[in-house]
């Protein structure tokens, strides 16, 4: 069946190479990047990814306040994080209510600091997982300690203030700029646009920030780009599913409490972890499509 598909797909680039130069290099691409995604076995990376996932969500909700804190941001991103799940509003209150009182305990000595550190080590974890992941795509060795507590280090300062900012922009343009400048006529236009547009830009930025600077070696930046865009709309189509689907588990609430959102949660997480790596795959195939075989 293996061979009969692969010969499927060699007269298809062979019939359209020379007349469809572009189609073939797609069907290239996309033949590559799942053959790579098998390869590497990324169903089960995706799930120890959720695993770690898990255990970094309060820790880098925890950070985010923490960042936002400093420039008095932290109610401008619960307001936005509240809105985004407003179907769990329950479950959303109870992990800031979580990274809360973390930040709480990091003030109460040193038996509280350390659970804090101790915690704040899942951050380091999931990273150090996303980057094995990402050499083993890359086919390159991992970095020294040094270098990729570096890399971590500039991972966990940068995300944090990526957000926060997405958040504050969006603040200002509904609260500020659209009612102060743009007609009436036209504002529900512009702030549906805007709600459109915004988070696809936000999460595009994020992929290729992490497609281009995760993986040790030189990665193109119109490459990173490029995987990003696939991977970053198929998530948010996924975001937009995910919500739907809330919407319609809401009557369970009253049976299983915030309890009813974990499995459709976990479900979300793992086929993130999945768009992600694939946009990974892809985005190795686009600069290393020479190297791309037939087996």
């Amino acid at each position: 069946m293996k061979a009969q598909l692969i010969l499927f797909v060699k007269k298809i680039i062979y019939k359209s190479e020379k007349k469809h130069k572009f189609l073939s290099k797609t069907i290239k691409i996309l033949y590559c990047s799942i053959y790579n995604f098998f390869k590497n076995r990324c169903f089960l990376v995706a799930s120890s990814l959720t695993y770690y996932s898990l255990m970094a969500l309060v820790p880098f909700i925890a950070l985010i306040f923490a960042v936002g804190r400093i420039f008095h941001f932290q109610k401008v991103f619960e307001k936005d994080l509240v809105q985004r799940f407003s179907e769990q509003k329950e479950l959303i209150n109870e992990l800031i209510q979580f990274a809360n009182n973390l930040l709480m305990q990091s003030k109460g000595g040193i038996i509280a600091l350390i659970g804090v550190i101790f915690l704040f080590t899942s951050l380091i974890q999931l990273l150090s997982h996303i980057e094995s992941t990402f050499n083993n795509i890359w086919k390159v060795k991992r970095r020294k300690l040094k270098h990729s507590l570096n890399v971590y280090i500039s991972f966990i300062l940068m995300l944090p203030i990526l957000i926060l900012t997405y958040s504050l922009i969006k603040v200002f343009f509904i609260d500020v700029f659209v009612e102060k400048y743009v007609i009436d006529s036209v504002k529900e236009w512009v702030f549906y646009i805007f709600l459109i547009i915004a988070p696809y830009v936000l999460i595009y930025v994020i992929f290729c920030f992490v497609y281009l600077l995760m993986p040790n070696t030189r990665v193109k930046f119109k490459y990173a780009f490029y995987g990003a865009l696939i991977s970053g709309t198929f998530y948010q189509f996924l975001q937009y599913f995910y919500i739907l689907f809330q919407s319609n588990f809401t009557k369970f609430n009253a049976i299983y409490g915030s309890f009813a959102a974990l499995p459709l949660f976990l479900i979300w997480l793992q086929l993130s972890w999945l768009i992600f790596l694939f946009g990974a795959e892809l985005t190795y195939s686009f600069q290393n499509l020479k190297e791309c075989k037939f087996k």
